[in-house]
């Protein structure tokens, strides 16, 4: 069904339909390039011919915004904040009631510029052809029961747009939020603008109490930092088994939605099943990218009110805009495969609201409703507590920045490391270190040498370097030349107070899991007689920081250095004819994931090696030994 204009429930108001007639136009629009120029030929020939007209339909609909928030009824399209109100700059929920550049506004050329005369012929045939659709959508809209201002295109002039009206793309925009009435609180704009982060966040305990006892809980957390995201006070009173837990980013583990299920599902199971205690089959890997899923979890969710619950940036909004996409816009027969673009926009088409969805944490605000089908979705706050999260150290460019993530494929399996790119020795001396945007520094024990593979949500060519020691990293990072580029990612005052760690002796390769910013994978290929001394780790102040046995080593199929009579295989036989199987967790007395071990900054290497309670000789692993039969004695149980 069309949607309904202001003016048919405000007669006095038809003006106002303008603004609407352009946002109609804006939104049927078919692709970006047809977007700009179908949006300015609309509103420049609509601007010269009925500019008063204009005016006062923006003069109306600023009267509508404030009789509608007298009413208590606006709320922030982006964190649910409510009610907003305009008149108190320092108070909660303050926005602003969108204005139009008197500039911008004055839509007679300035003739600054004109397109060349090959455009101009270009844009002489899609003028004609934009008069004959103008036509069409006159009549459809007719037809819909729209009101349509008593214009003809026939009477309006199509000329070639100067490069002045080309360029006005924020008036479209201004334009299109005040049709809609759609408004931001300001605390979301500095959000959006200026990369501003909240200083107060949620615990998952606060978020828990605004939940009813026996209400359906849905956790979201990512496959990037599995499993931090986890937080037992989640079923803390409550039910473990009735819980349903969903890891997003799948996509950027696998091809496909049956290889996902088939090999990486199991091991997600295993874990949270072990660290949880849930139900098994209330576990899922979800996509919202690709749809992965999330038919299955809608299919077995009971009906009624169902909480997401999860920590800040895991992705739940994400997921509950493609639930809506799945229930809603489909039943209204749009377009499959939508861009977030294009899905919000379906979205404000149809009157149908969706969660704002923004890579910097803490837009909910406020716990928000949306209707899924027979679900009701209640959308909550993500919890976090600033003080133990990378965003308190990100650099205000690194929060504007878009996050750009690793993708790694089954087909790759266990052949993802490679090289440090480094123009130093690549065999470590115990004292330098190495980074990765400043987010750790790596402190190899002396004569290692290691590959690397880094699975982080901000990832940068030129993060990558090494330092002779943690001192000179600190030198490099206060000065900051412009030789070296775009190397860090956090603020200079982010290496002020670290915390520094021992990584408990292992073997084969693992895993370094930072919370909210994904993982680091580490595989020694140097003798380990040859080794002296453990890995440590400095991170910033706050950041939690783990280390697991590869996640890479169980959720791909690998190969047995065994055939099937089980006689023992050289590495290129092994690849030839080994035994193709999936790696469990089943060793219940072996831990897979552990905490690191605490040092003293002023602390000695010896000394920080120390701080592990194992011999000399338990540093370096016995040889013929492989990471299955490896009992990992030293790790300790993970602290959730």
């Amino acid at each position: 069904m069309a949607e309904r204009l202001v003016s048919q429930e405000y007669p006095e108001r038809k003006n106002f339909n303008y603004l609407k007639l352009f946002k109609a136009r804006i939104e049927d629009s078919l692709d970006e390039k047809e977007f700009d120029v179908r949006a300015f030929w609309k509103i420049k020939e609509q601007k010269i011919n009925n500019n008063q007209d204009l005016i006062d339909a923006y003069d109306e609909v600023k009267k509508l915004a404030i009789d509608e928030e007298k009413r208590n009824k606006h709320r922030c399209t982006t964190c649910a904040a409510h009610p907003l109100q305009s008149s108190d700059p320092e108070g909660s929920n303050y926005y602003k009631i969108p204005t139009l550049d008197e500039k911008k506004f004055n839509f007679r050329s300035t003739n600054r510029g004109t397109f060349s005369d090959a455009t101009a012929v270009l844009m002489d045939e899609l003028a004609n052809e934009r008069k004959r659709q103008d036509m069409e959508f006159r009549e459809q809209a007719k037809a819909d029961g729209l009101y349509v201002p008593d214009i003809s295109p026939e009477n309006l002039e199509y000329n070639p747009m100067s490069w002045d009206d080309y360029s006005r793309k924020s008036l479209i925009d201004s334009l299109n939020d005040i049709a809609l009435l759609n408004f931001k609180c300001e605390r979301c704009n500095g959000m959006m603008s200026h990369g501003e982060t909240e200083k107060q966040f949620k615990t998952a305990a606060e978020i828990m109490k605004l939940i009813p006892k026996e209400a359906t809980i849905c956790v979201i957390t990512s496959m990037l930092d599995f499993p931090l995201g986890l937080d037992k006070s989640i079923v803390q009173n409550r039910d473990p088994k009735s819980i349903f837990y969903l890891f997003t980013k799948g996509d950027l583990f696998f091809d496909k939605e049956a290889e996902m299920s088939r090999t990486g599902l199991p091991y997600v199971r295993d874990v949270t099943e072990r660290i949880m205690d849930a139900d098994r089959n209330k576990v899922f890997i979800v996509s919202s990218e690709n749809n992965w899923n999330l038919k299955n979890l809608y299919s077995i969710i009971p009906s009624g009110k169902t909480y997401f619950v999860g920590r800040a940036n895991a992705g739940k909004s994400s997921i509950i805009r493609e639930m809506l996409r799945i229930t809603e816009l489909k039943s209204k027969k749009t377009k499959g495969k939508t861009s977030a673009k294009e899905m919000h926009n379906q979205f404000r088409k149809l009157g149908i609201e969706s969660p704002g969805v923004f890579h910097i944490p803490g837009f909910t605000q406020a716990v928000k409703s949306y209707k899924s089908g027979r679900l009701t979705i209640r959308d909550t706050p993500g919890y976090f507590t600033m003080d133990s999260s990378i965003f308190k150290h990100l650099s205000q460019d690194s929060r504007r920045k878009t996050l750009k993530y690793t993708q790694t494929r089954p087909s790759e399996g266990r052949n993802i490391m490679r090289n440090i790119k480094t123009s130093r020795t690549k065999l470590f001396n115990g004292d330098a270190v190495f980074t990765y945007g400043g987010f750790f520094y790596l402190q190899p024990p002396k004569n290692m040498i290691m590959q690397i593979h880094t699975q982080f949500n901000k990832t940068n060519p030129n993060y990558e370097a090494t330092y002779s020691s943690i001192e000179r990293a600190k030198e490099i990072n206060l000065l900051r030349p412009k030789e070296i580029g775009d190397r860090f990612a956090l603020e200079k005052e982010s290496m002020e107070n670290m915390d520094r760690y021992v990584i408990p002796p292992f073997l084969g390769k693992i895993d370094i899991v930072i919370q909210d910013l994904g993982f680091f994978t580490i595989e020694p290929t140097s003798s380990p007689s040859a080794v002296d001394g453990l890995f440590q780790i400095y991170v910033p102040k706050g950041m939690r920081v783990i280390a697991r046995e590869s996640i890479f080593n169980f959720i791909y199929r690998g190969k047995k250095n065994r055939d099937k009579f089980g006689n023992r295989l050289s590495k290129r036989k092994t690849q030839e004819v080994g035994i193709v199987y999936l790696r469990e967790l089943n060793d219940e007395k072996k831990l897979h994931f552990t905490e690191l071990y605490p040092v003293p900054l002023e602390a000695t290497n010896e000394e920080a090696f120390r701080m592990v309670p194992c011999t000399k000789t338990e540093r370096a692993p016995e040889k013929g030994k492989s990471q299955v039969g490896y009992k990992n004695l030293y790790w300790k149980h993970l602290n959730l």
